[in-house]
């Protein structure tokens, strides 16, 4: 899969699945409720997903984490971004790559099967 198809998959994965996939793990009730106790509610796959989308973001630059918090975990619009980041829309779309990009090579080392997921399911 070259470049631009993996760019395309990262994002139609993060746009139609990993909102679905974060509400399912019950994380968003860690602000509420002891990690002992999600353990009983949230669906403990998706849980370690969002774990682990989280740690490769983590292992990314700092600037790949940005954008990759922002525009795709928080999915904020990307004037939102820009304003966000202090940077023109140019600036920000080929950032915007080079993050999904840097996310997509972090991922296949750290979890493979995930990545593939990702991009399959997305095809």
């Amino acid at each position: 899969m070259n470049e631009q198809d993996t760019i395309r998959a990262l994002k139609r994965f993060f746009k139609r699945n990993y909102h679905s996939i974060y509400l399912r793990s019950a994380l968003w009730m860690l602000k509420t409720y002891p990690q002992a106790q999600l353990d009983n509610v949230g669906d403990p796959q998706c849980r370690k997903c969002c774990q682990d989308i989280q740690t490769v973001i983590s292992a990314c630059t700092p600037r790949n984490q940005q954008i990759m918090q922002l525009r795709y975990v928080k999915q904020l619009k990307v004037k939102e971004v820009t304003d966000e980041m202090t940077i023109s829309p140019t600036t920000y779309y080929i950032a915007d790559k080079a993050a999904l990009i840097e996310f997509s090579q972090r991922m296949q080392v750290i979890d493979p099967h995930m990545f593939d997921m990702m991009i399959n399911q997305c095809n």
